[in-house]
């Protein structure tokens, strides 16, 4: 057990964790400080809008962050070929990301809004997706040459640069500062990426060769088979809102569901940190079985173990917590719906991201799409029904729900067809 302590301290695992854990603690500072900063009215308004953007993000630079994350771990070895991939998903990323901006400036032009006057601050937040593909690369580039170290530093000196900026410009005027100074802190932290990490910089320099048709072609049905996936399942965080505010189109309501969500959701980034260190891992080692289902059932019994504890602590101390953190306003409203998002981040974090991440790692991304277009109906039509019945409360079962099914029906998949009983051969077959 030292040992395993001491190689996880060398290797930079905690510095993952650690970085992940400020990191969230400065999003929910920020979100705290946010939330009475600007007005009930404004903060729904600002939640309305941003929202928009993340639906529109749901198919952020067409699932290459997740490709060139895959195809740059398996070419580790590779320098030239893994130096080209990437290069070619980064350009077909971003460029994808630039149509994005694109249509959510017709959004605001052309199409009428369910809340009155957000079409300006739609439009001003219309370039979020570029910048948020470029952080989020760099990010990722860091990964893939596993410099854990580097992407810790990095992680924390994006999320507090940003978070910074956030703050000053709501402060300052209201939700277009908000806005603004969000471009201008994400453009700070990718300058001193670039300046402070040399790999960033060698990804665009030196030798570089075209991939190769095959290679292309296997990226990009990987990469948009992956995006299709992943669009889907997030789309359980933004679906709530988005029918609430088409429902309801009330800024108060949505501002008081957007309190329940925000710590369940936050609380993710534990299994978001233990699946970013272990994804390389899990790539170099995806033929050897014994491997796979070793480390596997360790992985699951430990985040069942903290997710747990987690859940039951925030559940009982729902009222406390947001009384505190949020302010009086909110206990009534609120704490149903956080309970209730509480289950569902377990069922989430424990079940949901890991199994959904080896899934994909193992090229396995169809049963991965179907369990997720079925989840993604079945969350829609939920939302509808109960949202409808219950209110806001009604979406946190609507989510919670989806979550305990996509968990259990992506696990079935994992351990009981693939590690159970398809054979180590039939892996690697899959994966060639």
């Amino acid at each position: 057990m030292l040992m395993r302590i001491k190689y996880l301290i060398s290797d930079g695992f905690l510095n993952i964790v650690f970085a992940s854990t400020i990191n969230k603690i400065i999003s929910l500072c920020s979100g705290i400080i946010i939330v009475r900063i600007l007005s009930k009215t404004e903060y729904g308004i600002y939640s309305y809008v941003l929202n928009i953007v993340n639906i529109a993000l749901l198919l952020n630079g067409l699932g290459t962050l997740t490709g060139i994350r895959q195809y740059g771990c398996e070419n580790i070895y590779d320098p030239i070929k893994q130096k080209s991939i990437i290069r070619f998903g980064l350009k077909l990323g971003l460029l994808f990301n630039l149509f994005i901006s694109f249509f959510i400036i017709l959004n605001a032009l052309f199409i009428p809004q369910s809340i009155n006057n957000t079409s300006n601050y739609i439009l001003l937040a219309s370039f979020i997706p570029v910048i948020a593909y470029i952080t989020e690369a760099i990010g990722n580039l860091l990964i893939v040459d596993e410099k854990n170290r580097q992407y810790s530093i990095y992680s924390l000196l994006n999320s507090f640069i940003s978070f910074s900026f956030i703050l000053i410009g709501s402060y300052l005027y209201s939700i277009n500062g908000a806005i603004m100074f969000r471009y201008l802190g994400d453009m700070i932290s990718v300058t001193l990426a670039i300046f402070l990490f040399r790999n960033i910089k060698n990804i665009f320099s030196g030798i570089y060769e075209k991939p190769s048709a095959y290679m292309r072609r296997d990226f990009i049905k990987f990469s948009f088979t992956s995006c299709a996936n992943n669009s889907i399942a997030h789309l359980f965080y933004n679906a709530d809102i988005f029918v609430i505010g088409i429902m309801i189109a009330d800024p108060n309501v949505i501002a008081s569901y957007k309190v329940a969500t925000t710590i369940p959701l936050a609380l993710t980034f534990l299994s978001s940190s233990v699946m970013i260190y272990v994804y390389p891992k899990f790539v170099k080692n995806r033929a050897n079985y014994y491997w796979l289902k070793k480390n596997y059932s360790i992985l699951l019994i430990s985040l069942t173990v903290i997710n747990g504890l987690i859940s039951i602590s925030f559940y009982i101390l729902a009222p406390f917590i947001i009384g505190i953190i949020f302010g009086r306003q909110y206990v009534s409203i609120s704490t149903i719906s956080f309970r209730v998002l509480m289950i569902g981040f377990f069922f989430s974090a424990t079940l949901r991201v890991p199994s959904g991440n080896i899934l994909d790692m193992l090229h396995l991304i169809k049963p991965n799409l179907y369990i997720s277009i079925v989840c993604g109906i079945i969350n829609i039509v939920l939302n509808v029904v109960l949202i409808k019945e219950f209110g806001c409360i009604g979406a946190a079962f609507a989510t919670t729900l989806t979550y305990l099914l996509y968990g259990i029906l992506s696990n079935l998949i994992l351990i009981l067809y693939i590690i159970k009983i398809k054979p180590k051969t039939e892996i690697a077959r899959k994966i060639r």
